[in-house]
């Protein structure tokens, strides 16, 4: 039963270490003390037993580090605006047409003053 669990776990996460594999023995175990169905399960070579056993135990172990680890690399990337509003913010004056060149230069030296004064 327990190579069976094993497999299944080693095909969720990769090659399981012999410490891995105590440690999967260690909680098929104390399920099997808790529960004196499991243990009638174990005894009468139940195989949805197993997989019952490797789901829950994927989900104690392995869920809760493959969330951490997409939401580490969701915030890690920062965010991009969605492009909707691509209007120039108003600086408080009037609004510049953007096309003429004399209004964005004078609304850029406008900005500018009191920068460069001696």
């Amino acid at each position: 039963m327990l190579d069976s669990v094993y497999e299944k776990i080693g095909a969720e996460m990769g090659e399981l270490t012999p410490r891995q594999r105590r440690n999967i023995t260690a909680a098929y175990i104390a399920d099997a003390e808790e529960s004196s169905e499991f243990m009638r399960r174990h005894d009468a070579g139940d195989k949805t037993l197993i997989e019952e056993f490797v789901k829950a135990y994927i989900e104690d172990t392995v869920e809760p580090v493959r969330r951490k680890t997409i939401a580490s690399e969701v915030t890690r990337s920062r965010a991009v605006p969605s492009g909707g509003n691509r209007t120039l913010p108003n600086m408080g004056g009037k609004p510049i047409d953007i096309k003429d060149d004399k209004a964005v230069m004078d609304f850029i030296m406008e900005s500018r003053k009191g920068q460069f004064k001696r």
